[in-house]
């Protein structure tokens, strides 16, 4: 079974609606969707290349850091990827947050579980640290008080 059709099952298992497209010509295929945490709304996008055995998850925060705050949140940021072993979260250029998580599955097989605990991972990081995050992009608390508060 191709990496898409396992994600389309994943979907179907959910009773999802969400298709995932595929692109022949690239060996690619894509889903978005969005994801509810704490009454907000993370764009998640996954992204499929069949010829590296490749899946990607985006999860994308709802809200943007402003310039002025983006070194103070990357110290967050930096400490919560530390501690996370399969993925990240960075500031895009234009102050967007995105999670990334990235599973080679070459030589392996993929199963709708394996994809459910690859989404239920990102959920997890932005379900335990999106109030930090948030606390210092419009409380000003600095990363060292939001890591000492534990968020």
């Amino acid at each position: 079974m191709s990496i898409a059709e396992v994600v389309q099952e994943y979907f179907r298992l959910r009773e999802w609606e969400d298709e995932v497209e595929v692109d022949e010509e690239n060996n690619s295929a894509s889903a978005s969707f969005s994801y509810g945490i704490d009454d907000q709304s993370f764009k998640t996008f996954i992204e499929i290349n069949e010829a590296t055995s490749l899946l990607h998850l985006f999860m994308y925060a709802p809200n943007k850091c402003p310039e002025d705050k983006q070194a103070e949140l990357l110290r967050l940021l930096n400490h919560v990827n530390t501690t996370k072993f399969c993925s990240c979260v960075v500031i895009l250029p234009d102050g967007v947050i995105r999670q990334q998580y990235t599973l080679d599955v070459e030589d392996g097989s993929l199963s709708p579980k394996m994809v459910h605990n690859v989404l239920t991972y990102s959920v997890g990081i932005f379900e335990e640290h999106y109030a930090g995050i948030m606390s210092v992009i419009f409380a000003g608390k600095t990363a060292a008080e939001v890591i000492e508060e534990g968020q």
